[in-house]
């Protein structure tokens, strides 16, 4: 009897002391179960069109969480599962239009759901820049999130491209292609976009007919398959089919005494209200219908001594904020009017002062979509970028400068 109640207090001990061991969390013990957490936050970041995009999460649970990736269109007011993204890490390749998505990871077990914070993507185009490096010339491009000393992803130069102080450049990227306006030797050169090294151009405008003297600035109406070009000595504008190549008439001339035109350097088009805006170099912007041709007056112009234009160069219109903005050589300054202005009007913006990097800028580009401006600053061998909304002696928000960038007297710029 008493070797019975002997035992039978052993093994009450020995329980006792297991269930003391469980409860302080000793080697070996079971966890408690635990709701998803994230323990680490998805950020947002910026990539190149073509580039890879990821976004990496790490959540605790008892038992571990499964996990889905969600994504929102619309601003995260609705969110739809990415099918078969279920690990930590959710990789893609980004095209230009996933810029603005947001991108969302869930934690599900039984005990539970976590939501990650969004996290944003920004997805910017390619630059290209044209360069007047030495005799003839050069065609730089850069990844959309390149900064300080890059590389260019190419390089166009050499004796058998036909540059010749390389000034406005122009995309048409369902062609592949890329369109150089040479002052020097009264000619455009296209080439392809993914061209690199010492290449001869696909085709080439020149000649007498052409009506091409001193070309500057170029645009492209890709619905009209139209390029447009500045003739800077000949004071005109003269359009060409994009397939045009050797001596051909232009498809249309604005030249004459009505049309103001004098000594125009770039333009650019709004083709949601069918206006061309010309830069005048002794300080006007001249804006004309898509459809004039001939010595016709332009339908407004802008001009005077509150406008700030000073020696103006570069210009860039965005129709759905209906602003223009024009670089102004003299000054190093970019000043910014309403599409609508006409007149002796002062700028409703001016990006300047010594902390922008703006240094005899010449050619400019807007990123519509993430409300970007891009300035080649020919002095200063440099590439910078502003908010679209920027306004007065702003830090930029990147710039491309440094001997590996391989910009010398960058004169145009357009993006993919």
């Amino acid at each position: 009897m008493q070797l019975l109640r002997g035992f039978l207090l052993s093994a009450v001990f020995s329980s006792l002391a297991l269930c003391l061991s469980c409860s302080s969390g000793g080697s070996g013990s079971p966890s408690l179960p635990a709701a998803p957490a994230f323990t680490t936050q998805p950020g947002s970041q910026s990539v190149s069109s073509g580039g890879s995009a990821g976004f990496t999460v790490a959540a605790s649970g008892v038992p571990a969480p499964t996990l889905t990736w969600q994504r929102s269109n619309d601003g995260g007011k609705t969110w739809t599962t990415i099918s078969g993204a279920t690990s930590t890490t959710y990789t893609f390749t980004a095209q230009f239009a996933d810029t603005g998505a947001e991108f969302q990871a869930t934690a599900t077990s039984s005990e539970g759901t976590a939501v990650s914070n969004p996290a944003t993507l920004t997805v910017l185009n390619e630059i290209f820049v044209s360069n007047q490096a030495g005799v003839s010339g050069a065609i730089t491009a850069y990844a959309g999130n390149a900064t300080g000393n890059a590389s260019p992803l190419i390089s166009i130069t050499g004796a058998n491209t036909n540059f010749s102080l390389p000034g406005g450049i122009a995309l048409a990227p369902a062609s592949n292609q890329i369109f150089v306006a040479n002052f020097d030797n009264n000619s455009i050169t296209v080439y392809a976009m993914t061209d690199t090294g010492n290449v001869a151009p696909q085709s080439t405008i020149q000649g007498a007919s052409t009506g091409l003297d001193t070309p500057m600035g170029l645009a492209i109406d890709p619905g009209h398959g139209l390029l447009y070009a500045c003739n800077y000595n000949n004071k005109s504008i003269t359009a060409y089919k994009l397939t045009d190549n050797g001596d051909v008439t232009p498809q249309k001339t604005i030249s004459g005494t009505n049309t103001q035109l004098n000594l125009p350097g770039f333009l650019a088009l709004d083709l949601v209200n069918n206006h061309l805006f010309v830069v005048n170099g002794f300080g006007a912007i001249l804006v004309f219908n898509t459809t004039d041709a001939g010595n016709v007056a332009p339908q407004s112009v802008i001009s005077g001594s509150n406008t700030g234009l000073n020696q103006p160069q570069g210009i860039a219109v965005d129709p759905a904020t209906g602003k223009v903005y024009v670089s102004n050589y003299a000054t190093n300054a970019i000043t910014v009017f309403n599409t609508t202005d006409s007149g002796n009007v002062s700028p409703s913006a001016t990006i300047s002062g010594t902390n922008t990097g703006l240094d005899t800028p010449f050619g400019l580009a807007l990123d519509t979509v993430n409300n970007l401006l891009y300035a080649a600053n020919g002095r200063g061998y440099s590439i910078t970028i502003y908010k679209a909304t920027d306004n007065g002696n702003v830090i930029p928000l990147n710039t491309l400068v440094g001997a590996g960038t391989e910009l010398v007297n960058p004169s145009g710029i357009a993006l993919q």
